[in-house]
């Protein structure tokens, strides 16, 4: 019989985890639906996270919070989930966190945990602004909106609308007011936040 497309992407994933021989007794347990003990759920937190999970409704999400589970472990067996698709190694990952359990979540993309640090650094909320795609957006009291998203060239941008744009159109082919670029995520906090000040 034919091997399922999960049955391969375990034994890939089995084959470039072996040299972990915790990881691979938590997976075997995770396999066979028993718990882990204690010493090697503690060594695999150390080592990794759960995978962030980005929402249609704009949340960052652990995997327990995704599914309203009491734990990862049953998230991963409930599921049917291969592990490498739960968890993601600290070491390769962009930390963010789930919306709900505030708990760590990483990614090795920073596409959107990286928004959601820049959107908590200067008090802004996420948005869907078409399909998956998302923004961090703060309106302000003078009814001026700024909108920071992250470009597929790994640019940042700063832009803002004028009072009521962005909440009629959601952005959708309307150009903003004014809009910066920048490198990384800390130089456009840092010009976010002094743009915020002045516009007190």
């Amino acid at each position: 019989m034919a091997k399922t497309i999960r049955e391969i992407k375990d034994e890939k994933w089995a084959r470039e985890n072996a040299g972990n021989p915790v990881l691979v007794s938590f997976v075997n347990a995770v396999n066979k639906d028993h718990d882990v003990d204690a010493a090697h759920a503690e060594a695999l937190s150390l080592a990794y996270l759960p995978r962030a999970i980005w929402t249609p409704w704009a949340e960052v999400l652990c995997g327990t919070c995704h599914l309203g589970l009491s734990g990862h472990v049953a998230y991963a067996s409930f599921r049917r989930i291969p592990l490498s698709s739960c968890l993601v190694t600290r070491d390769d990952a962009h930390l963010g966190h789930c919306d709900q359990c505030g708990g760590e979540v990483g990614d090795e993309d920073a596409a959107i945990v990286g928004l959601q640090n820049v959107a908590r650094a200067i008090g802004a909320k996420l948005e869907q602004t078409g399909g998956m795609c998302s923004a961090a957006v703060k309106t302000l009291p003078n009814g001026w909106t700024f909108v920071v998203t992250n470009m597929d060239e790994g640019e940042w941008c700063l832009g803002a609308y004028a009072p009521g744009v962005w909440e009629d159109v959601d952005g959708h082919g309307v150009e903003a007011e004014w809009y910066d670029t920048f490198e990384t995520p800390g130089a456009l906090v840092e010009a976010a936040l002094a743009r915020l000040a002045d516009a007190r």
